[in-house]
């Protein structure tokens, strides 16, 4: 379980998926769990910096949930727009 204390350093640290190129099942299983901990603390405790930093890894960039707490943003921002964007494409 990730700490939920510093959501900041998460977003920060986090590089993206764990040997994302590995086909073991035991690689997979802690990939998937690693990246649904860290998707969850952000979406929970993350501030709008914190969860555009997470939108930057290959499995942010996509990212439905996290692109659209951005895009609805109540200040309008360079980065809501550009997640608003995303979301359209």
């Amino acid at each position: 379980m990730l700490p939920a204390g510093d959501p900041a350093s998460l977003a920060r640290s986090y590089p993206g998926p764990l040997l994302p190129r590995s086909e073991s099942p035991e690689i997979r299983r802690e990939r998937d769990e690693l990246e649904a901990q860290v998707r969850a603390c952000l979406l929970r405790h993350g501030t709008p910096e914190d969860l555009w930093t997470y939108a930057q890894t290959c499995n942010g960039r996509d990212d439905y949930e996290i692109l659209e707490r951005l895009a609805a943003l109540p200040r309008p921002t360079p980065r809501s727009a550009a997640a608003r964007s995303r979301l359209l494409s």
